[in-house]
């Protein structure tokens, strides 16, 4: 039997996860390995391409604000949800010029679908996926 993803979550830089449906989402992720720092590992993902379709609703958040307000070049993790109750989590590459601010991110709105596209990256820019 294999497992159907379910949801998609978004963490953010201040602990904020938005979850999103995944019929909501079109995701690729690239690039991905895993780091070893002391006694802990965690799955990096050097490059995603994340694609969320404009009537999208998400959970989560503080204050019930809707993810477009709050998604800000802050994305810092990204975890796949599936129906048989397994997830996968993957922590996005932080440019080191900010706390706040991934540099590496890139957003757009497209100006005809008003679809929402987040790219955290580390090596090939969002126009070149």
């Amino acid at each position: 039997m294999s497992k159907k993803l379910k949801i998609i979550e978004i963490v953010l830089e201040n602990c904020e996860v938005f979850a999103l449906e995944a019929k909501d989402v079109d995701i690729q992720l690239r690039g991905i390995g895993k780091n070893v720092w002391g006694e802990s590992s965690f799955t990096m993902v050097k490059e995603a391409y994340i694609q969320i379709e404009k009537d999208a609703i998400a959970s989560g958040g503080w204050d019930n604000e809707r993810w477009q307000e709050r998604i800000h070049h802050d994305i810092t993790q990204i975890w796949l949800n599936y129906s048989d109750g397994s997830q996968e989590g993957y922590h996005v590459n932080w440019s080191n010029k900010s706390d706040y601010k991934n540099y590496y991110q890139s957003e757009w709105e497209d100006e005809f679908t008003k679809n929402y596209f987040i790219s955290p990256y580390s090596t090939v820019p969002p126009e070149d996926f």
